[in-house]
């Protein structure tokens, strides 16, 4: 059975978190993701993370701690999303560097978005108290 690695960001500031939209021709395409990819061989999750957020979005970030994970089998293809709590550079905002849209999305934005289905559960753990707030 064949792993595929994928990273995510989850990045909060001001209560609101950072959401990228899929390419329609994707795999839950114009659904919304915390951004992130896959994991290359031979890289870390943390340096994969880094390098997808810089090639993606133009960002520098210092990636955290797990916060969680999510695995799912598709036609014997195993797939396991990894969360990780990510901070931004100073001085380092995002900009889309392959036409996707972004987004800081606050709890109220967050629930009206499409998610995708391993992102939803996510977003779903961090809301608390009715704002975007990492379980401690």
């Amino acid at each position: 059975m064949r792993t595929i690695k994928v990273v995510a960001a989850i990045v909060i500031q001001n209560d609101q978190v950072l959401l990228a939209r899929r390419p329609p021709e994707k795999h839950h395409g114009l659904l919304w993701e915390f951004p992130g990819g896959k994991v290359e061989a031979g890289e870390s999750p943390a340096a994969a993370l880094a390098r997808e957020l810089r090639e993606e979005l133009n960002w520098d970030v210092v990636v955290g701690p797990l916060f969680d994970s999510i695995a799912r089998n598709s036609d014997g293809v195993i797939t396991e999303v990894c969360f990780y709590l990510t901070n931004a550079c100073p001085d380092s905002t995002p900009q889309p560097l392959e036409g996707q849209e972004i987004v800081w999305a606050n709890s109220q934005i967050i629930s009206q978005l499409a998610l995708t289905p391993a992102d939803a559960i996510i977003a779903g753990r961090l809301l608390r108290d009715g704002q975007i707030r990492p379980i401690p």
